[in-house]
């Protein structure tokens, strides 16, 4: 009922997540007052302007509809579009929906505009991992595995069995050549995940970088 109410009174993105029961009682008040007076004065008429009516206001209820569903169907054409709808229906912004946008926003290479969302994201919750983690992914990939490194820490300080901020840690180390402070944190991503493939190729890699002097 949720998701259905929601094409009736949007208030709010996503659909699933929102508890409309207390918003209905409002439209549905609307809705009765206006309705019932006119569908009241329609049993008064001929039965075929009755059928007629009646007709009419299906059609139109399912054109409606019809035409709400598709522009609302729009915004899951892909991951930018749907958490961008979030900002553009006006939302409030929450730490999650900001992430993910800047996610959506990364893949599509845009990075300025990212960073500027996982910081937006942190702002609201300075607890959360995960915009740590992908700024630390923004740092990595333009080659500034120093500042990465310092997201990495940030993001398994605040959530300390994320292997993928352990591995990357690691990885940094490695393009840095300290072997040493490599398998310090793989080693530590190999505790919470003795089987992760990434942790133990890099964990390898590191040893040999070692041992080779």
């Amino acid at each position: 009922m949720s998701i259905a109410s929601n094409i009736v009174l949007h208030v709010g993105f996503c659909m699933a997540e929102r508890t409309l029961y207390s918003p209905l009682i409002g439209i549905t008040l609307l809705v009765s007052t206006i309705v019932l007076p006119w569908l009241d004065s329609i049993t008064k008429a001929s039965s075929t302007r009755r059928t007629v009516c009646c007709c009419c206001v299906v059609l139109i209820f399912y054109v409606a509809m019809t035409v709400r569903s598709v522009n609302r169907d729009r915004a899951w054409s892909s991951n930018l579009s749907l958490w961008s709808s979030a900002e553009i229906d006006g939302c409030i912004p929450t730490s999650r929906s900001l992430n993910n946008l800047g996610k959506a926003h990364q893949r599509t290479g845009n990075v300025s505009m990212s960073r500027e969302l996982y910081l937006r994201a942190l702002a609201i919750d300075p607890g959360a991992p995960l915009p740590y983690f992908n700024l630390g992914m923004l740092e990595m990939k333009e080659g500034r595995n120093l500042k990465a490194v310092e997201f990495y820490l940030k993001a398994v300080e605040r959530h300390p069995k994320h292997v993928a901020s352990w591995n990357n840690i690691g990885a940094c180390f490695l393009q840095l050549g300290d072997a040493e402070k490599a398998i310090k944190h793989l080693q530590r991503g190999l505790e919470i995940a003795p089987l992760d493939p990434g942790l133990s190729n890099n964990l390898q890699a590191a040893k040999e970088m070692l041992a080779e002097g």
